[in-house]
């Protein structure tokens, strides 16, 4: 092997291990996740439950899991200051796929370390969580409110 070649794998090692939970421990998984609920007031959800109660592990505001690329109710139109085509491709495997949310399906360490992975993407996309006008009314409005919070990228990342 050249020295370029190898200095390459090194620095291919050493971004793997930056983004690959695998490296680290579940605790530090948690902690990675938490700190993003705090810093958005945020709940992280290890015992969740999303759609007619499939077991997951999420990000909710206390009654809503927090969308991504959120759509408006009433044309079921994107909501054009919330979406990013990167979403999609930061979401993990077991993404929850019903609707646009941090949520990831299953319990237990493989699902927490798939939800701290997402975390971390969207913390180097210098995504933030902010509440929007979802356009429910009526008994929408009533089950699921008027309003949620979700992932935005502000700078265009």
């Amino acid at each position: 092997m050249t020295t370029k070649n190898k200095s390459s794998e090194n620095n291919f090692n050493a971004i793997s291990q930056k983004t690959d939970v695998s490296c680290r421990s579940i605790e530090d998984c948690r902690k990675g996740i938490q700190e993003f609920a705090n810093r958005f007031k945020l709940i992280f959800e290890e015992e969740g439950e999303c759609g007619f109660g499939r077991e997951c592990v999420g990000l909710t505001n206390g009654n809503n899991y927090v969308d991504y690329n959120p759509t408006d109710n009433v044309n079921y139109d994107y909501i054009k200051e919330f979406y990013n085509d990167k979403f999609y491709d930061i979401a993990p495997a077991d993404a929850y796929h019903k609707h646009n949310c941090l949520a990831v399906l299953g319990r237990g360490e493989k699902s927490i370390r798939q939800l701290a992975d997402w975390v971390d993407k969207l913390n180097e996309m210098g995504a933030v969580v902010e509440k929007y006008a979802t356009g429910a009314t009526g008994l929408q409005a009533m089950i699921s409110g008027t309003h949620n919070y979700a992932v935005r990228v502000k700078n265009g990342s």
